[in-house]
């Protein structure tokens, strides 16, 4: 999703952000870095032990599309214990499948006292048993100005799941399309298991409601 960049945006923000560019193919976990290209991403990145990774894409949005080997479970991102944290920053996630494994966090997975902060991103065409697209159990995810669509849970949270002492804190993040793909589930794009949710300036149409115990 690229449109044109005038120069000098270009220059202030290639000047002003982390210089290091962040590898797809050797992908790292800890440090700041700046992506400012499409990628595939052909492993999941662990982001633990109290390691900080933060990557920013360019305004007009990067994407970075989970790409598995020969059908295997691919989320993109997981973020383990107390002060490990992931920041992302004009990011477009799309492509994790952890649907067979069966794995909750089609691209991002946060458990064990972890961190997920993000910021205008986008995340679309992910799959996954629970919250197709983000998971988050004893642990905190942030969403600012973010939208959620297009992905698919076959258990609950078409786009999000929390549960088990999750804390959830979203401004202006649009809820759209997202499904569970199981008949007897229902329909629910969010779904809260014994976790807890701040909610602020929350948008969702009609097939992206709130739904589940809260």
């Amino acid at each position: 999703m690229h449109l044109f960049l005038p120069a000098f945006l270009l220059y202030s923000f290639s000047t002003c952000c982390h210089s290091v560019e962040w590898d797809c193919s050797s992908p790292q976990s800890n440090g700041q870095f700046t992506r400012i290209s499409d990628c595939n991403l052909g492993t999941e990145v662990q982001v633990k032990d109290g390691n900080s990774l933060e990557i920013v894409g360019l305004p007009t949005i990067t994407k970075i599309t989970s790409v598995s080997h020969e059908g295997e479970p691919l989320r993109h991102f997981s973020v383990w214990k107390t002060n490990s944290v992931l920041t992302l920053k004009y990011i477009h996630l799309t492509g994790g499948t952890a649907i067979d494994a069966p794995m909750p966090g089609g691209a991002v997975y946060i458990n064990n006292g972890g961190s997920f902060f993000a910021s205008v991103c986008f995340f679309s065409g992910n799959q996954a048993d629970m919250g197709g697209a983000l998971y988050a159990k004893d642990g905190t995810l942030r969403l600012d100005d973010c939208t959620i669509s297009d992905n698919g849970a076959s258990n609950y949270g078409g786009g999000i799941c929390i549960e088990d002492g999750g804390v959830a804190n979203l401004t202006r993040v649009v809820l759209r399309e997202n499904e569970q793909l199981e008949p007897t589930s229902g329909r629910k794009a969010w779904m809260i298991k014994h976790g807890k949710r701040i909610k602020k300036k929350l948008k969702a149409d009609k097939r992206g409601f709130i739904g589940g115990p809260q």
